[in-house]
């Protein structure tokens, strides 16, 4: 891990390699109550080997390294696939082995990008935010994937596992409402450029109800809230009661400069309520 002290403050690399073919500089294997195999050939994500693990119940696959602080970074990614079963019920925690203490165990299925379960055959991204672990320790030593379900679990498989300053998954659209009688406001699970956020271009309004919107249309001005992450949008024409609309997102990028995902949409009806 390079760290360099700048004005008081710490300066970390953008992001820390943890396994990617091999544990990272400084990374040890510390697991316990399985089998876990580093040089796994297939399936890979990305490179030329994965960690196939076989755990027992209570297991876990856990990475040391020397003292990190809890602060240095914004995000834990790895991605994760469920060999020939899925369904693996795992969690995904931090430890400090310097006071003996542990962030809680997060259910990794909430952090999978794009939702659902571990899935056989497939490869997920998991993208934790270190704000979710609470973690009440300066530092941490460890990340640790862990069997929740008290039994053994069916092998599974990790590659690609990194701490990250900024999220390497597409921005989500959380949900989209109107703001008023030709306004709407959308949401987003993350930062987002100011430039693309403000771009009405990316932007496009469709109704299958109202025949001002039967084709898409952009809005005439879009504002970003940075505290929010939230942004504003104004159209031309009215919205008519009882009416359905779809809101499309393109060339969205978060502050790590991932893009969303072409056409990423959310639908609300308007009734004259504004919120």
């Amino acid at each position: 891990l390079t760290a360099l002290l700048v004005g008081g403050s710490t300066a970390t690399a953008q992001t820390e390699n943890v396994y990617l073919d091999a544990l990272g500089s400084n990374w040890q294997n510390w697991s316990w109550s399985g089998a876990y195999y580093f040089t796994n050939a297939s399936p890979i994500y990305s490179g030329t080997a994965s960690i196939k693990i076989s755990q027992q119940a209570s297991g876990g696959l856990s990475l040391h390294h020397s003292s990190i602080a809890s602060n240095a970074y914004g995000y834990v990614e790895f991605y994760i696939h469920g060999g020939t079963t899925g369904g693996q019920l795992l969690q995904v925690r931090l430890e400090d082995d310097n006071t003996g203490t542990g962030s809680a165990g997060l259910s990794l299925e909430n952090y999978l990008v794009g939702g659902g379960v571990v899935t056989a055959g497939t490869w997920k991204l998991v993208s934790v935010p270190f704000a979710a672990f609470a973690l009440t320790t300066p530092n941490f030593t460890r990340v640790d994937v862990m069997d929740r379900s008290g039994t053994a679990q069916p092998s599974y498989y990790i590659d690609s596992m990194t701490l990250r300053q900024t999220s390497s998954a597409p921005p989500q659209l959380t949900s989209v409402r109107a703001g008023g009688i030709r306004s709407v406001v959308a949401f987003f699970d993350a930062g987002l450029t100011t430039g693309s956020a403000t771009n009405p271009s990316n932007y496009a309004l469709q109704s299958q109800s109202d025949g001002q919107y039967a084709s898409r249309i952009a809005p005439s001005a879009a504002v970003y809230d940075t505290t929010r992450w939230r942004v504003a949008l104004d159209f031309a024409n009215d919205f008519t009661n009882g009416a359905r609309y779809t809101l499309y997102c393109n060339g969205l990028t978060n502050l790590g400069g991932t893009a969303v995902l072409p056409d990423t949409s959310g639908t609300f009806g308007f009734s004259n309520h504004v919120v």
